[in-house]
């Protein structure tokens, strides 16, 4: 079955689904050294044999389904050091994401109704050249990037309802009001200088203003076009130079507690990280690696449905949420320009589209 996605123009693709997985294993068969370790250190520390395995992920993180002799499925997780020693100024920054993801997730486990995998044990390394290793519950339910495009819009309207509620508990989460990426210590929230998706350098500071992280966020923008070709550099910093200029108004109409007010963002809550039943329900929201404490996000992916139909979910997500927290619907709302922004300048390419985008949005700004 493929998967169905509308592209920029908004015309149906037909494309291959997210592989269930990237290799089987089961006992007898031979084991690479890293999956062999791995797999002996869970083994110890959990006293069960582990029968059976299909590789999710094997990226930056390894990531197996896992059987064991009782039957039980789980997730394993640890994170490939020596592929990520390359990515990273340190080895001590890609281990306290982890940490820290671990932390936050049993956070919300016990403090939100969020459907968040137990952490079922945490294997610790035994040296330097070990990475910890999570197992973790196997959450039910089918990954939204398969199903969603494909889905009658009854169903697809009960995700956006879903993701309404998951954005509002989010929202209702009594966080420390300063930006950057939340760290859960012995009994109290705290924040640490954020982590971007997909990286591991975290910012200089934690930011106690929006303009003080907007003034981050330009300035790293411009210093990325430090070794493009001098034309993607000169359109760049023109682009960068004309957000920058209105930013001043922008601010002035978010000027309320409510657009101001830091909430908890999942930073990489895209369609292959969340898990949805038949209905239409979300039965899983994983990985926690990157998530974020800033003004609200919007939770949305526009991508797995037709110009119309995107159109129309959005109204019902907006609706679902004014209905229920009319703070909420005016932060994501009134917020919006301001999101995209900063969107566009952390993607840091497709400088002509940006311009087009940002000439068209900031007039009169």
């Amino acid at each position: 079955m493929k998967s169905l996605l509308w592209d920029r123009d908004g015309e149906i693709q037909e494309l291959d689904p997210y592989p269930e997985s990237f290799g089987h294993w089961e006992v007898g068969q031979p084991l690479d050294e890293t999956q062999s370790n791995v797999l002996r250190r869970v083994e110890a520390a959990l006293s069960l044999k582990i029968v059976e395995f299909e590789v999710r992920g094997e990226y930056r993180n390894l990531v197996l389904e896992i059987t064991f002799d009782n039957g039980v499925r789980g997730i394993l997780r640890t994170q490939r050091l020596q592929f990520l020693s390359g990515e990273a100024r340190s080895l001590s920054e890609v281990v306290q994401v982890l940490r820290r993801e671990i932390a936050i997730q049993r956070w919300l486990k016990s403090n939100t109704t969020l459907p968040v995998p137990d952490i079922r044990r945490v294997v610790e390394p035994r040296n330097s050249t070990e990475a910890t290793i999570i197992v973790m519950e196997k959450l039910p339910g089918e990954m939204l990037f398969n199903t969603f495009g494909g889905s009658t819009y009854a169903v697809k309207e009960r995700v956006m309802l879903e993701m309404a509620d998951v954005q509002l508990q989010l929202y209702k989460l009594d966080m420390p009001q300063r930006i950057g990426t939340l760290q859960v210590g012995d009994g109290d929230l705290g924040v640490a200088p954020y982590v971007r998706k997909g990286r591991y350098d975290p910012a200089p500071q934690v930011y106690d203003t929006l303009e003080d992280y907007l003034t981050y966020v330009i300035e790293t923008g411009r210093l990325s076009l430090a070794e493009a070709d001098e034309d993607i550099r000169t359109l760049g910093l023109r682009v960068l130079n004309r957000i920058a200029a209105a930013l001043p108004a922008i601010y002035a109409r978010l000027n309320r507690n409510v657009h101001r007010r830091c909430v908890l963002t999942h930073a990489d809550l895209n369609a292959a990280n969340i898990l949805v039943d038949a209905a239409g329900r979300i039965t899983g929201v994983l990985d926690w690696e990157y998530q974020f404490k800033d003004p609200t996000h919007q939770v949305w992916t526009s991508w797995h449905c037709s110009p119309d139909d995107a159109e129309k979910l959005r109204a019902v997500y907006a609706e679902a949420i004014k209905s229920k927290d009319r703070e909420c619907w005016e932060a994501l709302v009134d917020g919006e320009l301001l999101r995209q922004l900063v969107e566009w300048v952390q993607a840091g390419r497709f400088y002509p589209l940006m311009e087009q985008w940002v000439e068209a949005v900031l007039q009169g700004l």
